[in-house]
C-alpha cells in the first residue's frame, strides 16, 4: 500500500532502476569517502594514484584496459584509412559504453579492492571516484533513453497507487491507475 505498483507486469521497472541507482550511489559514496579520508592522512596522500600515475605504476592493468577499448586497432585504422576510421568511429564510441559498463569498471573495481591489499582502495580511490562518476552518468543516460523510447517501442506501462479507504468499508482498498508516458 501507498506505493507505486505495476499493472500487468511481473516486476516494477521503476523499483529496479531505484535499486540500481541506490547501489551506484553507495559505491560512489564509498569511493569518495575512501578518497577524502586518504587525503586527510598526510602519509596516504602521495600513494593516491591519478590517471597519469596509474599508467606509470600499473602498466599491465593500463595495457589490459587499453586493449579492451580496442585502442591499438583503432589507432592503426586511423593511420591506414582515415575515411573508414571516421565511419567506424560512432560505432566504436557506442561500443565503448558497453565495454566500460561490463568489463573496464568491474576490472578496475576488482583491482582497487583486491589487487594491492591493503592499500589498493587508497591507491585507486581517485580513479574509482572518476570511473564511478562516469558509470553513474552512463546508467543515467541509459535510464533516460529507455524511458523516453519505451512508449515508442512498446506498449505504455500502467502503474497504480493503492491506499486503504476505511471510510468506504472495512478492508476497502482504493487505487488510481496512471500510464507512464
Amino acid at each position: 500500500l501507498d506505493r507505486i505498483h505495476t499493472i500487468n507486469r511481473w516486476f516494477n521497472p521503476i523499483k529496479a532502476w531505484a535499486w540500481l541507482f541506490l547501489c551506484l550511489m553507495a559505491i560512489l559514496a564509498t569511493a569518495i569517502a575512501v578518497h577524502d579520508l586518504a587525503l586527510l592522512e598526510a602519509r596516504c596522500r602521495p600513494k593516491i594514484l591519478s590517471l597519469r600515475s596509474m599508467k606509470q605504476e600499473t602498466p599491465r592493468l593500463w595495457r589490459a584496459i587499453w586493449l579492451l577499448h580496442c585502442g591499438p586497432p583503432m589507432r592503426l585504422l586511423k593511420r591506414k584509412s582515415c575515411v573508414l576510421w571516421a565511419l567506424l568511429l560512432p560505432v566504436w564510441a557506442f561500443t565503448q559504453v558497453g565495454i566500460f559498463l561490463t568489463l573496464v569498471y568491474p576490472i578496475s573495481l576488482f583491482a582497487g579492492v583486491f589487487w594491492w591489499c591493503p592499500l589498493g582502495a587508497i591507491r585507486l580511490s581517485r580513479v574509482m571516484v572518476f570511473q564511478t562518476g562516469i558509470l553513474v552518468f552512463f546508467w543515467s543516460l541509459i535510464f533516460v533513453l529507455v524511458n523516453a523510447l519505451s512508449p515508442v517501442l512498446s506498449s505504455v506501462d500502467v502503474y497504480a497507487v493503492f491506499w486503504n479507504a476505511p471510510s468506504f468499508g472495512t478492508g476497502c482498498i482504493c487505487y488510481c491507475e496512471y500510464p507512464l508516458r
